[in-house]
C-alpha cells in the first residue's frame, strides 16, 4: 500500500514510515506543505494519506476542503495531530477525514 506523508516533524515522519514500513506500507514521498500535499497526492495516487493540520502555505483543513471538491480519486485520509478535541474530530470528519488520531502535542 502505497502511503503519503504530511508532518512539519520530520523526526515523526521518520517514526511513522519505519512503523508503516514493518506493516507492509511503502511511504512514497513525505512533506510539510500543503500546496505540495496536493500535488503529491495527484502523483503517487497513494491508498492514505497521514496528515497534520499545521502545514505551511496550505493547512490541513484546506487540504481536505480541496480534496471534498474533486471528482474522482481520493485516497483515504488520516488527520494525526495534537489539536485533539471531540469538536475538531467531528469538524475535520466532517470535511472528509477517514479517520482522527490525537497525537501528544
Amino acid at each position: 500500500m502505497k502511503v503519503v506523508l504530511a508532518d512539519n516533524n520530520e523526526n515523526f515522519v521518520r517514526m511513522l514510515a519505519a512503523e508503516l514500513q514493518e506493516l507492509g506500507a511503502e511511504t512514497v514521498a513525505h512533506t510539510t506543505d500543503g500546496e505540495k500535499l496536493l500535488l503529491l497526492i495527484d502523483q503517487h495516487k497513494p491508498k492514505a494519506v497521514v496528515m497534520e493540520i499545521v502545514l505551511q502555505n496550505l493547512d490541513g483543513i484546506e487540504v481536505l476542503t480541496t480534496l471534498s471538491k474533486q471528482v474522482g480519486y481520493k485516497p483515504m485520509i488520516v488527520v494525526c495531530t495534537s489539536l485533539d478535541t471531540e469538536q475538531f474530530k467531528d469538524r475535520m470528519i466532517g470535511l472528509g477525514a477517514d479517520y482522527f488520531i490525537g497525537k501528544p502535542a
